[in-house]
């Protein structure tokens, strides 16, 4: 009995060893602990004394882990530079919680990467081109003057008034409609946007993105994803609704 136990506390050791491994070709950097990397080695102030520090040891392009995260440090303004001209180093990191929260998937414009990106970012600079700037300009200025009327009459007070005012000109744009305060269904995603700024980046140095397993007991991730689900939902019913009346030689909206 003793004796599985320690084959299987071996096997496991094993596998953590195999798991956090460094790639053969990963820069040179300070020794990682096992599991946890270099965690312990990172400041809590100012990151670049230290790492100011690490290059006279270990060379310009320096290799560390944050425990299953591999990062690598680049100092000096020529790497620099021709680290963000090459296409190699364009794409985002994607989280744990990044990809819960999408579905598995990393699309849109803020958080896809490659070919996905660029075509995303092309069709939507095309479509706002055709809005027009005086089309633009005079939904904010209709937006404007629906806000000082609410104002004016009373019928809505507190700070979220302007949120709301930006929101929908936004909205106008892509959904080609007001989010209306009343309307019950509208409210809850325009609190659930509220909400998602709030929580901040998910991928924020989260837990759950250390160890996935830690999401069936983490109480932000289960409300993160709840609060990502109900907007979905509010936003595949509009598409829903574009689709039944969709005309592709007059579209309305983005």
């Amino acid at each position: 009995m003793f004796g599985t136990i320690v084959l299987f506390c071996v096997l496991i050791f094993i596998t953590i060893l195999w798991k956090y491994k460094r790639p053969e070709n990963f820069p040179p950097g300070p020794t990682p602990l096992p599991i946890i990397g270099n965690i312990t080695q990172l400041p809590k102030g100012l990151l670049y004394p230290v790492v100011e520090k690490w290059s006279k040891t270990y060379g310009s392009i320096i290799g560390v882990s944050v425990f299953n995260n591999l990062i690598v440090m680049v100092t000096g303004v020529d790497n620099v530079l021709a680290a963000l001209r090459k296409e190699e180093f364009q794409s985002r990191p994607v989280s744990f919680s990044i990809k819960a929260s999408r579905y598995g998937k990393s699309l849109g414009i803020f958080l896809s990467n490659g070919e996905q990106w660029s075509s995303s970012r092309k069709f939507t600079v095309k479509q706002m081109r055709a809005f027009g700037k005086f089309e633009k300009e005079n939904l904010i200025i209709d937006e404007i003057s629906r806000l000082m009327d609410t104002i004016k009459d009373g019928e809505m007070q507190g700070n979220g008034l302007f949120g709301l005012a930006a929101v929908n000109v936004i909205w106008m744009m892509i959904a080609n409609k007001r989010i209306d305060f009343n309307d019950e269904r509208s409210r809850s995603f325009l609190n659930n946007l509220n909400k998602s700024f709030r929580l901040g980046n998910p991928s924020g140095g989260d837990i759950v993105d250390v160890f996935p397993i830690l999401r069936f007991f983490s109480s932000k991730f289960k409300f993160t994803m709840k609060v990502f689900d109900e907007s979905h939902e509010f936003i595949r019913e509009t598409i829903k609704e574009h689709r039944e009346v969709l005309d592709p030689n007059n579209p309305r909206d983005l």
